[in-house]
């Protein structure tokens, strides 16, 4: 995301959908079963499926300076059990966290690029996102770094703050031939737990994803290299 910027008077629109399906609980890198979850808390989540459908709008007023809005609609499902042997989903939809932002140029030529990203996103509160894009091409190659924080700025009208986070991305392409080309990236993210708790969610002991010390973490992701076939 924001990894490119434009010239005076260009403009983008796009579309991004993501699907996402998670299952099981974890404390630090170990896994858990429900009857392990269930030995504190009364109720274990099992699994949760998420899509995402992100429309989006990139507008350049000056060949330095590139504007981008982005907002997204949101599907949550999550399963829970119970210790008494129940179950139950819980489901959420929805407009998600609206983006708007701009992209800084600080070096615009030649085949190493910079820019910076000041952001502010939803989540309930005014959050800060700065960050840098660093990208560099050549005529087969491509290679990007990108770094991002998140600093979330007092409490949202439900009583809490979501943690802080901090984002850090790398990834490289080459093109073997005029109709393909190949890429990979890792990305590393971290978060801080939340601060406060929601009235409306119950006693934090009823369930794991209710403890605001519970929602910290650290997670590396390297996703299945892909390629890219184009046509003439």
């Amino acid at each position: 995301m924001a990894d490119h910027t434009h010239e005076h008077g260009e403009f983008m629109l796009s579309y991004r959908f993501m699907r996402m399906a998670m299952d099981g609980n974890r404390d630090g890198t170990d896994r858990l079963d429900a009857s392990d979850v269930h030995r504190d808390f009364m109720v274990a989540p099992l699994d949760m499926a998420m899509t995402m459908h992100m429309a989006g709008l990139m507008y350049a007023p000056s060949d330095v300076v590139t504007l981008l809005v982005m907002a997204n609609w949101v599907d949550r499902s999550m399963n829970h059990a119970t210790r008494a042997g129940m179950s139950f989903e819980a489901a959420s939809s929805g407009l998600g966290d609206t983006s708007v932002g701009a992209l800084i140029g600080v070096k615009l030529a030649g085949s190493t690029r910079v820019h910076l990203n000041p952001m502010q996103l939803g989540s309930g509160t005014w959050d800060f996102n700065p960050g840098m894009t660093v990208f560099g091409m050549s005529e087969r190659a491509s290679w990007g770094l990108q770094t991002m924080a998140t600093l979330r700025l007092g409490e949202n009208a439900r009583g809490y703050r979501m943690g802080h986070g901090a984002d850090a991305t790398a990834w490289f392409a080459v093109r073997p031939g005029d109709r393909l080309s190949l890429s990979a990236r890792l990305l590393a993210r971290r978060w801080g737990n939340y601060a406060g708790h929601d009235e409306a969610y119950g006693q934090p002991m009823m369930v794991p994803t209710v403890r605001a010390e519970l929602r910290g973490g650290t997670r590396i992701d390297v996703p299945v290299p892909n390629w890219r076939r184009t046509g003439s």
